[in-house]
């Protein structure tokens, strides 16, 4: 329980994915960098290619039967007037490949205070009410989910057990929501209904996902 304490601050990054198309308007669910080639790409973001020209052109090792090639963090598809049925396809499983990819480096952790030593217990209260920027969702005064964006966990405390052990959790949440640095969540309407239905609606992987549909 040692990771999530470390004080880091949050950066914010909107922007998942590059695109190379010459296109004005993409059915993609993110908003994504678009480029006319490589030299204009974020190389630390995964890289969709549309156009077959393109992808014979960028790509190493090109394959017109292969849509992917992870070890170059590169997909591609035709263009919608090549193959219409291929381009809706690849969009779609890219979009998937996405979600994916942000949300299996998230882990969750279930903070029990009841079986907590004090230490523990103590290192929990005193990074909850830190300076470290965290986004945080209050599941009806039930559950609270904090997600420390920089090390990728989300927290999860159960405002009924605390109640059960004495913890005043109407105060608890006026100084959590208090502290500026901290971002309270009120729901997840801005995240697309493709979206949630492909993650499940898990609360830790939406607040994961969040920031990408402000």
């Amino acid at each position: 329980m040692n990771v999530w304490f470390k004080k880091k601050n949050i950066k914010m990054k909107k922007i998942i994915a590059n695109i190379i198309t010459k296109s004005n308007k993409i059915d993609f669910d993110f908003n994504y960098n678009k480029c006319k080639s490589m030299e204009e790409i974020d190389i630390s973001l995964p890289t969709f290619i549309i156009g077959y020209e393109n992808a014979k052109k960028f790509i190493r090792d090109f394959d017109i039967l292969k849509k992917s090639y992870p070890e170059q963090n590169i997909w591609w598809t035709f263009l919608k007037t090549e193959k219409r049925v291929d381009y809706d396809n690849d969009i779609k499983n890219f979009n998937d490949i996405i979600i994916k990819k942000i949300i299996e480096k998230v882990k969750y952790q279930l903070c029990d205070i009841i079986t907590m030593d004090k230490n523990d217990k103590k290192k929990l209260w005193d990074f909850i009410l830190s300076d470290n920027k965290k986004v945080i969702y209050n599941d009806f005064n039930k559950f609270l989910f904090i997600y420390d964006k920089e090390n990728n966990v989300v927290l999860g405390l159960s405002l009924s057990t605390c109640r059960f052990c004495g913890v005043d959790t109407k105060s608890l949440c006026e100084k959590i929501f208090s502290i500026s640095s901290n971002k309270e969540i009120i729901d997840f309407n801005i995240i697309p209904t493709v979206v949630k239905k492909n993650i499940q609606t898990d609360v830790h992987n939406l607040l994961a996902l969040y920031e990408y549909f402000e």
